[in-house]
């Protein structure tokens, strides 16, 4: 929760156009990251090439995939319980012989 001295100094420097966002530097190095994918370079390459973190490559993989965090949550949950089901059907035809 802000405190109402800071929300001042924020409106305040706001104002005075001295408060402003971080530019987007990452999404700025998406052609380039999108090449690099394309020719099989390792994520983890990718990252130390562009100096970009391993939270801001596959927030961009995403967007580019077209893919939302929910999305991409929802199919592991998927995958997890797929995988579960196997299991306990391979378990419970192991305790009917």
């Amino acid at each position: 929760m802000m405190l109402e001295r800071q929300r001042g100094g924020i409106a305040k420097a706001k104002a005075d156009s001295k408060y402003k966002a971080c530019k987007p530097t990452a999404r700025a190095k998406t052609d380039m990251l999108k090449l690099a994918l394309d020719k099989g370079i390792s994520k983890a390459q990718i990252c130390r090439d562009l100096d970009i973190s391993k939270t801001s490559l596959y927030g961009i993989i995403s967007e580019l995939r077209g893919w939302t965090m929910s999305e991409d949550i929802i199919t592991s949950y998927l995958l997890i319980l797929v995988g579960f089901m196997a299991f306990f059907a391979g378990y419970l035809d192991m305790t009917r012989d």
